[in-house]
């Protein structure tokens, strides 16, 4: 018997010189392993993730040390990571267990900064313009914020962008602007 909930059974005897019969009844309970894990989860290109387990005795991820009940992952591609946990009752019967966390890959922008003109006079202002995300920093420009700004430099100066996309994904890209 290979029993998936808890279950009784009977067994019934007769005794073939006597005739007397005889009933037992068993009852089998299943234990059933229970833990918890990360849900699946997605991260940025060259990002990485900790992967978490918790509620049993010890647990064993795939490419991780036995007994650790984390790993950090930075896949490089979707992927999908086990663990196994090993699980005890109050009576010491000892079970183990299996659960996957997938990882899937977002992919970072690509950010491109691009100038009104590449060449200003002194104390000439200049705009600056990037596309590829969402929301743009520029830093050397007081981090200011936008897809476009107008910066006054001072002399040869090169601005960088920050783009950030939807799921928190980032890439740069610069620009700069000299003197004529």
């Amino acid at each position: 018997m290979n029993p998936l909930t808890t279950s009784t059974y009977s067994a019934t005897g007769t005794n073939t010189v006597t005739g007397c019969v005889s009933e037992k009844t068993v009852s089998v309970a299943v234990f059933e392993p229970t833990f918890v894990t990360t849900s699946d989860t997605a991260i940025c290109n060259k990002g990485s993730v900790n992967l978490i387990a918790s509620g049993a005795t010890s647990f064993t991820w795939t490419g991780g040390q036995p007994g650790i009940h984390f790993i950090t992952v930075s896949p490089s591609v979707t992927t999908i990571y086990s663990v196994t946990a090993l699980s005890q009752t109050v009576n010491g019967l000892k079970c183990l267990s299996t659960q996957t966390v997938e990882v899937s890959i977002y992919n970072n922008p690509t950010i491109t900064a691009s100038y009104q003109r590449s060449v200003v006079c002194r104390g000439e202002s200049v705009d600056l313009y990037a596309k590829g995300a969402d929301t743009y920093t520029w830093t050397n420009a007081g981090n200011k914020n936008g897809d476009t700004i107008s910066v006054f430099p001072l002399n040869k100066t090169t601005y960088m962008v920050i783009g950030t996309d939807m799921f928190g994904c980032r890439d740069t890209s610069d620009v700069t602007v000299e003197f004529s």
